[in-house]
């Protein structure tokens, strides 16, 4: 797994894998970036920002725990223990504060709330999209079908996807920015 991405008005935290797990903040313009603090988990398979609170979320793979990250230090926190088998892909809608995310393995979306700190299964996707990212002005998810190399748009209600387009590598993370209209990938 590569850098993750997390994006909020202006500041774009990311984070390597494996055992350099640093949360960085990344100049989109340059291209630099800066090192805010280490992160306590190192399997780390996605990021996301609640854009209120400024609240980082991440999914800790080995442990399937979802993590609160104070984006000032890198100090991080479990919040909540997963029943998804191999959890992938985080993002945040801010507009309900719904954390969706994909079960790698089962191929179905869920829906995570972080405030009474439950799981529900939304619906079957179709092949393996992973990165996940929200466009709150059109309520929709995007995502990347790491196989067939395509964008997906995906009905967060539902989980049914429609292929946008090609994008002929496998993004392995997704960012949405609100202010500029577009989707940030990483491979």
């Amino acid at each position: 797994n590569t850098s993750q991405l997390a994006m909020i008005v202006g500041t774009t935290y990311f984070n390597g894998n494996g055992t350099e797990a640093d949360l960085l903040e990344l100049d989109t313009v340059s291209g630099a970036d800066t090192e805010l603090g280490e992160l306590e988990f190192t399997s780390i398979y996605s990021l996301t920002i609640d854009p209120p609170s400024g609240t980082l979320f991440r999914l800790d793979s080995d442990t399937r725990q979802l993590i609160r990250i104070d984006p000032a230090t890198g100090a991080s926190s479990s919040m909540l223990a997963l029943s998804l088998r191999e959890p992938a892909g985080l993002t945040l809608d801010p507009a309900t504060g719904t954390l969706y995310s994909v079960g790698r393995s089962s191929h179905w979306l869920f829906a995570l709330d972080p405030a009474t700190l439950t799981t529900n299964p939304v619906g079957p996707l179709e092949g393996d999209v992973q990165p996940l990212a929200f466009d709150a002005g059109r309520g929709v998810l995007h995502a990347v079908d790491l196989t067939s190399e395509e964008l997906v748009r995906i009905d967060p209600a539902t989980g049914v996807s429609t292929v946008v387009g090609t994008v002929g590598r496998a993004i392995q993370a997704l960012a949405y920015d609100p202010l500029g209209g577009r989707l940030y990938g990483a491979d």
